[in-house]
């Protein structure tokens, strides 16, 4: 086995036919080992079970890609999360993250503002986060959010409104949409901004993802509203 599937195989993935192995290429796992291993120990679970065929077709499809540590993509800020426990067994730094959209994950979240609240937010509420998300975007500040209803939406929203791009960080894989009826707001999102997640395509939304990914985003961004 080469260094690549050796690395693979420490995350646990499972080959399911040979030709798993051009997903490796595609999504180039590389660099040191000792990179890795912290980091997947506490995300193993997940990738015990991946068909990688599968997971390389739907991200081809779907224009989804795949970017690790070290990579001029991956986000710095990314490394304060080093040795955090959510309680949940998906904390700490991701192994990866599967990013799909035009904007430049790295460089967008080198300025960067996290907005996010409550689902079922008040009218003032998304009036509020509308203004201020309009108004950092205008500044040339990314927000980042997690693409939910209420708050979450109208930050993404206001941020799209102004020709600004902006970052939804989703509990899911990226081949999909949730909340299913904001699937148009994503694929807006993707058009001018990013969507990211730490789960690869096929992955449905449970309760844990959504909490683990929430640790993320205001870890993409300098400052959280």
């Amino acid at each position: 086995m080469n260094g690549d599937v050796v690395r693979a195989a420490r995350m646990g993935i499972s080959f399911m036919s040979p030709g798993s192995a051009g997903l490796l290429d595609r999504v180039h796992l590389r660099g040191p080992v000792d990179v890795w291993e912290e980091e997947v120990a506490t995300n193993s679970q997940r990738y015990g079970k991946l068909d990688l065929d599968q997971v390389q077709r739907s991200a081809a499809h779907h224009g989804i890609r795949f970017i690790i540590p070290g990579d001029d993509e991956w986000p710095t800020g990314l490394a304060q999360l080093a040795g955090v426990d959510n309680g949940n067994g998906c904390g700490g730094v991701p192994a990866g993250l599967w990013v799909k959209g035009g904007g430049h994950l790295g460089a967008l979240s080198r300025h960067s503002v996290a907005i996010f609240g409550s689902r079922a937010a008040t009218a003032y509420g998304e009036h509020a986060t509308a203004k201020f998300s309009a108004e950092i975007s205008e500044a040339g500040v990314l927000v980042v959010s997690g693409g939910a209803f209420g708050i979450d939406a109208a930050a993404h929203r206001a941020a799209l409104a102004v020709a600004a791009p902006t970052a939804a960080v989703l509990g899911c894989g990226l081949d999909m949409a949730y909340p299913p009826s904001n699937g148009k707001l994503f694929d807006r999102i993707a058009e001018q901004g990013v969507l990211v997640s730490e789960v690869p395509p096929g992955t449905h939304p449970t309760r844990a993802l959504l909490l683990s990914r929430n640790r993320l985003i205001p870890a993409l961004s300098q400052a959280s509203v």
